[in-house]
């Protein structure tokens, strides 16, 4: 069952691309749009969570909580890139996704409150998938506030496709 690596590899393709957009863009000395409006932040907050699973699975045990704030992948477009890059290779190489975890996660802006959970992998890796779009639809509403725009697709649900493909095909049938 590839579908789920292969799927969260192409979310990851669409923060790459845009890093790679956003990094080439013309006007970019008009703002950091990388660093200093929060797009490094949002590819930084993705990357944690894939980072966390991965580094969780050798012991059934992913921490949501570990993160990487003020990071590289904050503020060097190379730096997330090159994660990006280690996190395509790994999850090519997925194959149980039926493998056990245990989900750790602060549950609680108010106080300290941890919670867990089981799951598996491949429940994560959908997870991974939807929190990604989500973040990559944050990421295009910034860069396209300075005038950059970006494909269609990035940031759009797989849901909301295929929504729109049957919405073409009943136009064109009638």
């Amino acid at each position: 069952m590839k579908a789920l690596p292969d799927a969260a590899i192409a979310s990851l393709e669409q923060i790459r691309f845009v890093i790679g957009e956003v990094t080439h863009y013309e006007n970019r000395h008009q703002l950091d749009l990388y660093a200093g409006s929060g797009i490094g932040k949002h590819v930084r907050h993705i990357l944690d969570h894939y980072l966390a699973v991965r580094q969780g699975l050798d012991q059934a045990f992913v921490d949501y909580n570990q993160r990487h704030r003020d990071s590289e992948m904050e503020t060097v477009p190379d730096a997330a890139l090159h994660v990006i890059g280690q996190l395509h290779d790994w999850l090519q190489g997925l194959n149980d996704l039926e493998h056990g975890l245990r989900i750790r996660s602060e549950v609680s802006c108010r106080a300290e409150y941890h919670t867990e959970c089981d799951s598996n992998l491949g429940r994560e890796l959908l997870y991974l998938i939807n929190h990604t779009i989500h973040h990559a639809a944050y990421i295009k509403r910034m860069v396209e506030e300075s005038d950059l725009r970006l494909p269609e697709e990035i940031g759009l649900a797989p849901c909301t496709a295929t929504y729109r493909r049957a919405l073409a095909t009943d136009l064109h049938d009638n």
